[in-house]
């Protein structure tokens, strides 16, 4: 038999090369029967060769072989897997999945083929094509089921990232038609549905919009969507905060228009008190994009945490100035000029209209 990566000949029967080592025949993992190396499916059962592992559960469910392939995949040992329940090494997302499969098998004794996200000894996740099948009557128990084990990981990551492609062209082209179509009457829902959007898309805990009020010389909270994990009752309540109160936050998004804190814990003390002042809630991450309208600045929109992130995304800094500049010119302030701290250029004024001169006959 030659060898399939030196090509040498090797003497009927033997199961390894002798020049390099590799192993001449293939072990089927749902059969156990050898094949020769060249071979994509067993000749005994028809299973595909190239699964990365096999394990067989008893009709419970419980493990009761895992094959090394299987073992080196996952990164446990038989130990640690053999007498426990399948489910155990499955991820709590992915447990709904698993059980409907599982119970369609043992109700119509039908193959069933799917994607699950499986634990890994080391923590992490990893994503697998998992084949279930009856155990051949022949072969001892027929309630056995074995499950053929393909890792799709790297496969999963690339149609995970053209979702996310989709989702994030749908989410801007959605929100785009609702603001620009929506009367001045159903404005204020289509930007709460806006800032909820971009809330979920961004994983962040909360959304906000404040406009500068300029006579009061404070910031005052326009719309906020958060994230539904506590009772209303439980939630803050967001006031509107002094302009002088925040004038560094305030300086530095008049100066480069963005704002992005990861971790609030790491700041100098006077700035960390500024952002929780202006949250008013322990909030650890922010985003803040300063709004214009007709070249003013009018208010601020972002996007807020309650736990650090080692870095913002890219994507979820872009949403925040894409959907500021999206409602810029929508927002109910937009022809409001505020004082902005920092700004040493004189406010305008518009002069007051002037007063018609009355028609009247001058004495003569």
């Amino acid at each position: 038999m030659d060898c399939p990566a030196c090509h040498n000949p090797n003497p009927s029967g033997q199961k390894y090369c002798g020049t390099c080592g590799r192993k001449l025949e293939l072990e089927c993992p749902s059969c156990g029967a050898s094949s020769p190396p060249q071979y994509k499916f067993c000749g005994q059962c028809g299973a595909n060769l190239a699964a990365t592992g096999s394990i067989s559960l008893a009709s419970s469910g419980l493990i009761t072989h895992v094959n090394p392939k299987a073992l080196q995949l996952l990164g446990f040992s038989s130990e640690e897997m053999e007498g426990k329940p399948f489910s155990l090494f499955v991820e709590r997302d992915d447990l709904v999945v698993f059980f409907s499969h599982w119970n369609e098998l043992r109700s119509s004794s039908k193959g069933q083929s799917f994607e699950l996200a499986m634990k890994h000894q080391e923590g992490k996740s990893i994503y697998l094509l998992l084949d279930f099948g009856l155990e051949d009557h022949h072969k001892g128990d027929p309630s056995q089921v074995r499950v053929l084990l393909n890792e799709i990981t790297e496969s999963r990551k690339v149609s995970t990232q053209i979702q996310y492609q989709e989702d994030l062209l749908n989410l801007i082209f959605s929100t785009s038609d609702a603001v620009r179509t929506a009367s001045d009457r159903h404005m204020d829902p289509a930007i709460q549905d806006a800032l909820k959007k971009v809330g979920l898309f961004t994983e962040a805990d909360r959304s906000f919009i404040y406009g500068f009020n300029r006579r009061s010389k404070r910031m005052d909270p326009a719309y906020q969507w958060c994230r539904e994990t506590a009772p209303e009752q439980e939630r803050p309540e967001f006031k509107s905060i002094p302009l002088e109160m925040i004038k560094g936050a305030i300086v530095k998004l008049r100066k480069e228009q963005v704002y992005v804190v990861a971790d609030v814990a790491k700041l100098a003390p006077e700035e960390r008190n500024e952002v929780l002042a202006w949250h008013q809630e322990e909030i650890e991450a922010v985003v803040c994009h300063l709004i214009y309208a007709a070249k003013r600045p009018i208010g601020v929109i972002g996007i807020a945490k309650h736990g650090s992130v080692p870095e913002w995304p890219p994507h979820c800094i872009a949403m925040v100035k894409f959907l500021g500049q999206l409602l810029a010119d929508r927002l109910p302030f937009a022809a409001i000029e505020p004082p902005i701290a920092g700004d040493a250029r004189r406010q305008r004024r518009t002069p007051a209209p002037s007063r018609p001169t009355p028609d009247v006959e001058k004495p003569k």
